[in-house]
């Protein structure tokens, strides 16, 4: 079922994944901006100098290059149905979810007695992949239990003391108790499937999505062409120019008028995510829901047989970087990074190459440069079917 020496390091272990944007590539975008500059989406957003007509501009491109995507309906069974040699890139993609989720659960089905049968999944994806492929196959695998935190019936509140449970059958008589394996889902940045209540005090999940549709309403397609036209032919390859050409352009003839920026900014700070900016742990820590969050991410690194392992994360996210360094001073944790290049593999060295108790897969040092640290890589490590 699983690669036989990657399951020796594992076997026993309280299981964790850490999951990034490159997870979902090329279904949706990773944080990139679209033309080949050195600096980052945060960088742009975070400069003294960028205006808040810029800023607002670059939030709607975000908004139509990413958010809006990750809400669309996939229809899995034809894919699943499809033969592999026949799948796209971006079915591809869901394809490899359903054999990740399919392959937790055989893992926590065949675990021994006395072992934890939970694995945790933390994600700063905002898309729906998870939660559409646990859906497609529950009525399959009914002694899998899928956590992301709600509780409720005709109204779902989010909180995140809802992780902390157990899950088993006991019979009719309580005579005997089976434990169910069970996958919590930690969206540390949000999803596209919340909602505030109206205090701010509550998340709750919104299935029609009726705040997207609201800002939906606010963009035409002649604001969206214009704002993807303007940040996609961009030309400036340096941080300083970039601004001052972005801000430039909303001078010229094409200027959007600042009260509608200003409506769709209102309305798209009410979508509970954490943004891309370098703020981002300032908007964590002020929401109690996210702090819980990052703290639980620190609490599980800090148990006894611990193993984390990271796939499709850069570590851009310096908080989520500083609570790994921290809870690598447990001896007891293991963590896998899966490098998807020789120059992620560089980057993460830069983070973590001190430290004994992590371990990179593929290791570029001694392995083939060609290799790719892809979802393919990554279910062939875990023996998935």
């Amino acid at each position: 079922m699983i690669n036989d020496d990657f399951y020796q390091k594992i076997a026993g272990n309280n299981i964790n994944f850490l999951i990034g944007s490159g997870m979902s590539t090329p279904l949706y975008k990773t944080l990139a901006l679209p033309t080949s500059v050195k600096f980052s989406f945060e960088d742009v957003l975070t400069h003294k100098n960028l205006s808040e007509a810029s800023r607002t501009i670059l939030y709607i491109y975000y908004y139509l290059s990413i958010i809006q995507e990750t809400r669309n309906e996939i229809n899995i069974k034809p894919i699943a149905d499809k033969p592999e040699g026949e799948l796209d890139n971006n079915e591809r993609v869901v394809y490899n979810y359903s054999r990740f989720v399919q392959w937790m659960n055989k893992y926590l089905l065949n675990i021994g007695v006395g072992q934890p049968k939970r694995i945790n999944v933390f994600t700063t994806n905002y898309d729906l992949l998870f939660e559409r492929i646990f859906d497609s196959l529950l009525k399959d695998n009914p002694l899998l239990w899928f956590n992301e935190g709600s509780r409720g019936f005709l109204q779902r509140m989010i909180n995140s003391e809802n992780y902390n449970i157990n899950i088993s059958h006991s019979g009719f008589n309580d005579n005997y108790r089976r434990d169910l394996s069970l996958v919590n889902l930690y969206k540390l940045h949000g999803s596209v499937l919340w909602k505030y209540s109206e205090d701010k005090k509550y998340i709750y999940l919104d299935e029609t999505f009726e705040l997207f549709n609201k800002i939906d309403g606010k963009l035409t397609t002649e604001i969206s062409k214009v704002v993807c036209k303007r940040i996609k032919n961009m030309s400036s390859t340096n941080l300083e120019d970039y601004v001052s050409e972005l801000n430039n352009k909303n001078s010229e003839n094409e200027k959007l008028e600042e009260s509608l920026l200003q409506d769709f900014y209102e309305l798209y700070k009410q979508i509970p995510i954490v943004n891309p900016n370098k703020g981002k742990f300032e908007e964590t820590v002020f929401n109690q829901y996210y702090y819980q969050l990052l703290r639980a991410f620190s609490y599980e690194l800090e148990k006894k047989q611990t193993t984390l392992i990271v796939f499709g994360f850069s570590f851009a996210d310096e908080h989520i970087r500083s609570i790994v360094k921290r809870s690598l001073l447990n001896p007891e944790l293991q963590v896998f990074i899966i490098p998807f290049s020789p120059n992620s593999y560089e980057l993460m060295m830069s983070y973590f190459g001190g430290y004994p108790n992590v371990h990179f897969i593929p290791d570029f040092k001694t392995d083939n440069q060609t290799i790719r640290g892809n979802f393919d890589y990554l279910l062939d490590l875990l023996g998935a079917e």
